[in-house]
């Protein structure tokens, strides 16, 4: 803690380094972990302008500099590809303390990989010639 430049008081309790949202790696900080991990965590840096959009794939963290005035819109997505590390973010999310504000930052990856095996039953069946009463 006492090497960050941006972190909260030593006296601020901290579940979680990135849930909690309190501290800000400054571009010498990002470099020191790029040079401590070989290479391994390597930040991305880029201004975006109007009707600019980034996608962060699901388990990478991410920090924001908001140069001026701005809105953020956020919306969550979870493709097959990125369901490992949604399930490992949840089980995270779920340690955090009650009343947490990185609580509401769910993807609900449990809910989602079993809507999309309800849904895959039912194209099977259908694939099949069975209707969605009937097991496989």
């Amino acid at each position: 803690r006492s090497a960050l430049a941006h972190c909260p008081p030593a006296s601020t309790a901290v579940h979680h380094p990135i849930y909690d949202a309190t501290f800000f790696l400054t571009a010498a900080e990002l470099a020191l972990l790029l040079e401590e991990t070989h290479g391994e965590v390597a930040p991305w840096s880029f201004h975006l302008h109007d009707n600019d959009a980034v996608l962060v794939p699901a388990g990478c963290p991410q920090q924001v500099r908001n140069l001026k005035s701005c809105l953020k819109v956020a919306l969550d997505f979870v493709s097959p590809e990125t369901m490992p590390a949604a399930l490992a973010m949840n089980d995270d999310i779920r340690e955090l303390p009650a009343g947490h504000a990185g609580r509401s930052d769910n993807v609900h990856a449990r809910v989602t990989l079993l809507h999309a095996a309800h849904v895959a039953v039912h194209e099977l069946q259908a694939l099949q010639g069975a209707g969605p009463d009937a097991s496989l």
